[in-house]
């Protein structure tokens, strides 16, 4: 019996987790509840591990996204003054 089955651990998360097969990986043993990884341009918006969360029922949770709002703000204007 472990913690979470308990009630003592209501979920398990890990961050920095950005190749579908550890989280796969991870499955195997005990279903994560949520991951946390940044959300950027620079890894190509987290995509793969986003998309596997929607369809795993997992929580995603963006770190960074003050930084991440503030570029796409710019993209947006930025876009506007080019039509």
């Amino acid at each position: 019996m472990t913690m979470q089955d308990e009630g003592v651990v209501r979920a398990i998360g890990v961050s920095n987790v950005y190749d579908v097969g550890i989280l796969k990986e991870l499955d195997r043993e005990r279903k994560v509840q949520i991951v946390q990884n940044r959300w950027y341009e620079g890894n190509d918006w987290d995509r793969e591990v986003w998309a596997y969360c929607k369809e795993n029922g997992i929580v995603y949770q963006c770190v960074n996204i003050s930084e991440c709002t503030l570029y796409l703000l710019m993209v947006d204007r930025i876009g506007r003054f080019g039509h």
